[in-house]
């Protein structure tokens, strides 16, 4: 499974910058955008008083599809009989749930935020992905 384990590797060692568990983005300089999500507007990306985000900046449902990357390998890797891929996988994707759960428990928010500031504040957007609810 080369393009998946590169996938993983990419998610890991690169998609992860500061070692927090999420993966998150920043512009590489001051002429790329500020936000390079699904919400790539300048002021797509704020606090519930309007404050914009500052990045680095991890979204939700990259998130999402971090735990569910994780989850199908680990399962590929199982039934191909790499149990101690499959294991490492396994509790990359526990954490990753772990680390879901107190965020958003630590949020309290009534709807689904759009993004975090590594394990800092919620920040929300004006409109909620549909595909997240």
């Amino acid at each position: 499974m080369p393009h998946a384990d590169r996938a993983v590797d990419w998610i890991v060692n690169d998609g992860d910058k500061d070692g927090d568990g999420f993966v998150e983005y920043q512009r590489l300089n001051d002429q790329g955008l500020i936000n390079q999500g699904w919400k790539d507007s300048w002021d797509g990306i704020n606090f519930a008083d309007g404050t914009l985000a500052e990045p680095p900046i991890a979204l939700c449902e990259v998130q999402a599809y971090v735990y569910v990357a994780y989850l199908s390998r680990a399962w590929l890797a199982y039934e191909a009989g790499d149990t101690a891929l499959g294991e490492d996988l396994s509790v990359r994707r526990r954490l990753m749930r772990f680390r879901i759960s107190a965020w958003t428990e630590r949020s309290r928010a009534d709807v689904i935020s759009s993004a975090m500031i590594s394990f800092g504040p919620t920040a929300s957007a004006r409109a909620i992905d549909r595909a997240m609810t």
